[in-house]
């Protein structure tokens, strides 16, 4: 099943690319702004499914909690959790 098939796919793109145009036009806190997306996910390879939301919420939890602050740390935990 490809990416355009997937509503929730596209969905999540929406809304990290909304958050994304708030957050440069409007000043919206990064905290907000995800620094790993599920396009991520596609281009290392994982097919959309309900790890993608496992991965995406631990990813935004760690970063809600400031342990990661950027998003070069996002992929940085990103690859070494899909090892």
């Amino acid at each position: 099943m490809g990416t355009g098939s997937n509503p929730g796919y596209a969905a999540e793109m929406s809304v990290a690319s909304k958050a994304h145009e708030m957050e440069y036009y409007h000043g919206v806190p990064d905290a907000i702004v995800p620094y790993l997306t599920g396009k991520d996910l596609i281009d290392a390879g994982l097919k959309p499914g309900p790890q993608f939301a496992k991965i995406l919420g631990e990813a935004q939890q760690l970063q809600d909690d400031e342990e990661i602050k950027s998003r070069d740390m996002a992929l940085q935990w990103f690859r070494n959790r899909i090892k």
